[in-house]
């Protein structure tokens, strides 16, 4: 005999899957200063371009013989431009670890996607679909 048990839901609390839009920052080089300083040529004079937009490094780009990433000095350096790193792709195991020890959270599955043609990411890129 089979026995159904009611659901219950509690009342303090749901779970629930949710999207969220983020920017991704596609790094090319592990050299922090000349990014420091492409940023500042970029963005330097509109400090409010973004406004605490959550942000996800990818690293793919990078070359394979790319070395190690001050990642603690990478998150300083995008919340000064108002960008709040919180997930990471495309690492070697050392970079994603390191990665992960700085706090930010793997998202292998997470893909680029395309500007819509009427500029409908205001300008700031791709946002990702994690």
């Amino acid at each position: 005999m089979t026995v159904a048990l009611q659901a219950t839901t509690p009342a303090t609390f749901e779970i629930k899957s949710a999207n969220l839009p983020l920017v991704a920052l596609l790094l090319k080089s592990t050299d922090l200063i000349a990014l420091a300083r492409e940023l500042e040529a970029r963005f330097g004079d509109i400090p409010d371009f973004f406004d605490q937009d959550a942000l996800m490094v990818d690293l793919a780009p990078l070359p394979q013989t790319a070395g190690e990433i001050d990642f603690p000095t990478l998150i300083s350096l995008l919340g000064g431009y108002q960008l709040v790193p919180i997930a990471v792709k495309g690492g070697s195991p050392a970079q994603m670890a390191a990665a992960l020890q700085a706090g930010l959270l793997p998202v292998p599955d997470a893909h680029l996607v395309a500007p819509r043609p009427d500029g409908g990411h205001g300008g700031r890129g791709a946002t990702v679909a994690a």
